[in-house]
């Protein structure tokens, strides 16, 4: 069936990226099958953070979803994570940045 998927996502732009633990905003995962998540950097003067998608199945209790994605200055990475089940994801910073300064972090379902 060649039928559109369906695709949600969240662009975050004010995710906190010098601080551990810092997290964006939850994503509907319900019924998803993969989550993609694409980072945009500016400079990064010492340390460049890390990303790790998170999954909840009550939104409380969070695992994590694939690997830490490593950021890069003045440059966009991304990761994509197949076959998930989760009611609920979210972008969670697993390695804090200094003087990282971040464009946009956008988190896919779909």
């Amino acid at each position: 069936n060649d039928k559109p998927e369906f695709v949600t996502q969240l662009i975050d732009t004010a995710i906190t990226v010098n601080t551990i633990s810092s997290t964006t905003s939850v994503l509907w995962g319900k019924n998803v099958k993969n989550v993609q998540l694409v980072v945009r950097m500016g400079a990064i003067t010492t340390t460049a953070p890390q990303f790790t998608i998170q999954g909840s199945l009550d939104g409380t209790n969070w695992y994590n979803i694939g690997t830490a994605l490593t950021s890069v200055a003045s440059s966009t990475v991304q990761t994509t994570v197949n076959n998930i089940n989760a009611a609920r994801v979210r972008v969670i910073v697993s390695t804090a940045g200094a003087g990282a300064t971040l464009g946009d972090l956008t988190l896919r379902t779909f």
